[in-house]
């Protein structure tokens, strides 16, 4: 739990994130938070929460940040961005890390199976 933090942690940005990461732990697998990713022309993206080592990104979209069309949109881009850098994005909401804990938990489990699967018969490696 949030309380079981180390004391060199750097503090969740919101109360989302850190529920959100929460349920990263609980898949058995540490997130890095955040999580930036390069992009070809340069530039580092800032990805909630993620695994680097399989490709997969959490982004949690409260309704106060992502709610405008300028938000929507840019968005959609940087999913686009990731997707073609080979990396998974889920999206998940306020509703979702609150009442479906269990849910997503097991969706982030599969999903890091998945795209760990995918990186070791594409890049010939296993990930631990």
């Amino acid at each position: 739990s949030l309380l079981d933090a180390p004391e060199d942690a750097k503090p969740p940005d919101s109360v989302l994130e850190s529920l959100a990461m929460e349920l990263g732990l609980a898949t058995g697998r540490k997130p890095r938070r955040p999580c930036p990713v390069k992009t070809r022309e340069g530039f580092t993206l800032r990805i909630d929460f993620g695994w680097p080592e399989v490709g997969l990104g959490v982004e949690l979209d409260g309704y106060e940040t992502h709610c405008t069309r300028d938000a929507f949109a840019n968005d959609r881009r940087r999913d686009r961005i990731l997707f073609e850098l080979g990396w998974t994005v889920l999206r998940f909401t306020w509703s979702e890390i609150i009442g479906e804990r269990q849910r997503v938990v097991n969706g982030l489990a599969a999903a890091w199976d998945r795209c760990a699967a995918r990186r070791k018969s594409f890049h010939g490696f296993a990930v631990k």
